[in-house]
């Protein structure tokens, strides 16, 4: 009679396997370790604070993973917990091998049991973000009234309800089903948040984007000197944010003039305490600040996009417009002050030194159009042009660079595509 041949156990592989080859893509464990990695255990209680004498500890998100991990598969013991340390190879890749004894899980178990329920409350809030369940506290007369099977009364009056198995719920079960809601809600995470989009600059500056609307729109001044020239300008200035929350590096996209862009660096500068640390993200981000020095009746082109991505990087633009103490310097339109051309004046002077091939005098007006209006793909193309006819390669690739990838791989046409 045939039989399935069985392994020699004495026998060595030629192809080793490691440990995590073993366990599949779609465990629940990888996301036992990704949901645990992702909290910071000293915010929910735990013991982090040991002393550098004697044996080392063992980390609180090793033994946090393990509880969970036994709540999810009804492993309730310590001893059980220690055995499948040392026997499941599920542990073994949950806990990188650890192998506890019971008295060390017990203890941390005991000793950090506040912790702990604080993040299975965790556990709740995330499942009612995603709207996985209602959180709704229903009266318990109003509960009784609803149901057709049951009736209360009281003093030893007769009390009736069902208790079928399909209405008896154990806490074994109510636990399984917890974490299998758990895990459904971390698997669906990305489709969720999409769902129910954050901006980026909600949670990496004090008070969200009304707190960065807010901190910019009183702290920038509209220089007087710009005011008297007549100059309104969108000025955009990218600026890096590392997950500490400190700028390491700002650059200027789209200069107006020394004054406004000395003013807007001051006040980025200024900004610096009101960026906020975010634990949860392993890269810096970038942004890109606008803001849109008005006159009455002239506003800048500005950027409001209405893709997610794009929304990402550009937050809302601060507009700024002159003090109203200024205002009555602007009231006779004649005054030598106040030069201001309208963007198709300016046009006009531009074709006609293009016409006449006097390419020099034809980039201030040119340089002021696009002052204006950054995300015009066709005054860089005209830009280029004249710098080609300069014999300026530098300048032509910046602005073919700001074409085909404006902000972070975004060409000025998908940045237009996707304007409100």
């Amino acid at each position: 009679m045939k039989f399935i041949q069985r392994h020699n156990r004495t026998q060595i592989n030629l192809f080793l396997v490691s440990l995590d080859h073993s366990i599949d893509p779609d465990n629940e464990v990888r996301i036992i370790d990704l949901f645990v990695e992702s909290l910071s255990v000293k915010d929910y209680g735990f013991r982090i604070d040991f002393t550098e004498n004697g044996r080392p500890a063992y980390r609180p998100t090793d033994l946090l993973k393990l509880f969970i991990y036994g709540y999810m598969n009804k492993v309730w013991s310590t001893r059980d917990l220690e055995k499948e340390c040392k026997r499941n190879i599920e542990v073994m890749w949950l806990l990188k091998c650890l192998g506890p004894d019971h008295n060390i899980i017990a203890n941390i178990r005991r000793g950090n049991q506040k912790a702990i329920k604080k993040v299975l409350r965790t556990t709740v809030q995330i499942a009612r973000h995603f709207d996985l369940i209602g959180g709704k506290l229903i009266d318990f007369v109003e509960l009784i009234n609803r149901s057709a099977v049951s009736s209360v009364a009281g003093d030893s009056t007769k009390l009736r309800t069902q208790n079928s198995k399909m209405n008896n719920y154990q806490f074994n079960s109510i636990m399984k089903t917890y974490f299998l809601l758990l895990l459904i809600c971390i698997s669906m995470s990305d489709r969720l948040y999409s769902q129910k989009f954050k901006k980026p600059i909600d949670y990496r500056f004090k008070d969200g984007e009304m707190g960065y609307n807010s901190f910019f729109s009183k702290s920038i001044h509209f220089p007087v000197t710009a005011i008297e020239k007549g100059t309104f300008a969108n000025s955009i200035t990218k600026i890096t944010v590392n997950p500490e929350g400190e700028i390491t590096e700002i650059t200027v996209i789209n200069p107006v003039d020394s004054i406004i862009d000395n003013e807007v660096l001051r006040v980025i500068n200024l900004s610096k305490n009101f960026w906020k640390n975010c634990d949860s993200i392993k890269r810096d981000q970038v942004f890109y600040i606008q803001i849109a020095f008005s006159l009455p009746g002239f506003q800048p082109n500005l950027c409001k996009p209405k893709s997610k991505e794009i929304m990402k990087l550009f937050p809302e633009p601060i507009i700024i417009s002159i003090p109203e103490s200024l205002l009555p310097t602007l009231s006779n339109e004649n005054d030598s002050k106040r030069p201001i051309e309208k963007s198709e004046e300016l046009s006009e002077k531009l074709n006609s030194n293009l016409n006449s091939e006097k390419f020099e005098d034809a980039l201030p007006f040119l340089n002021e159009l696009i002052k204006r209006d950054p995300f015009n793909r066709d005054l860089y193309k005209v830009r280029i042009m004249i710098n080609i006819k300069l014999n300026r390669p530098e300048l032509v690739n910046q602005d073919d660079n700001k074409i085909f990838d404006f902000a972070e791989g975004f060409s000025l046409d998908e940045i237009n595509k996707n304007q409100n």
